[in-house]
């Protein structure tokens, strides 16, 4: 079954033939099924997953939906492609052309500190404006740097992770939030 973390691994990429992260597109609602479906073939996947309540009438029920719709995360080497594409469900994979893109594992990680995050406090701080790059404080998503957004006068925070072109949008307590590129103050 796909796991919810990624294994964490200390192996440096050595080249462009050594394993890495790569993002597989796959059918509507099919993510799980093809993680499952590339595990059996022994290929290590990661789809990133989040809890949404559905209420049908009085009674609630919680499932895990993808994070990231249509895409699932797959460690492998470069010339495992062909055993991923054979897969039932698998559309292709996020190509620059004809070339693999390796998701960073900068990338993967933010991704797997975001799935963690439970925390939805929504405050205000003046200071901040919308549009403001920022970064996280402290907490698990420490280090983070996104654009500050307003919307209906509560503070988001939009991660973007540009290798899949995707952004990622969550509510966040402004109070743990810096300003990455602070104005100098007048003297």
């Amino acid at each position: 079954m796909a796991e919810n973390h990624p294994k964490t691994t200390t192996e440096k990429p050595n080249g462009p033939d050594s394993p890495g992260w790569y993002a597989v597109y796959t059918r509507y609602k099919c993510e799980k099924q093809v993680a499952r479906d590339l595990v059996k073939k022994g290929i290590t996947t990661w789809v990133p997953l989040r809890q949404k309540v559905r209420r049908y009438g009085a009674r609630r029920r919680v499932s895990e939906i993808p994070l990231i719709h249509c895409y699932v995360f797959v460690r492998m080497q470069p010339d495992q492609k062909n055993r991923v594409l054979q897969t039932a469900n698998v559309q292709s994979f996020l190509l620059n052309g004809r070339d693999l893109i390796r998701i960073p594992e900068e990338e993967i990680d933010w991704l797997r500190r975001i799935v963690g995050e439970k925390s939805q406090v929504e405050t205000r701080r003046e200071d901040l404006c919308e549009g403001m790059e920022v970064e996280v404080a402290e907490g698990p998503l420490a280090g983070i740097r996104g654009k500050l957004l307003h919307r209906e006068g509560k503070s988001r925070f939009l991660v973007e992770l540009k290798t899949i072109g995707y952004q990622l949008q969550m509510a966040i307590d402004t109070g743990i939030l810096n300003n990455v590129n602070p104005e100098p103050k007048a003297v």
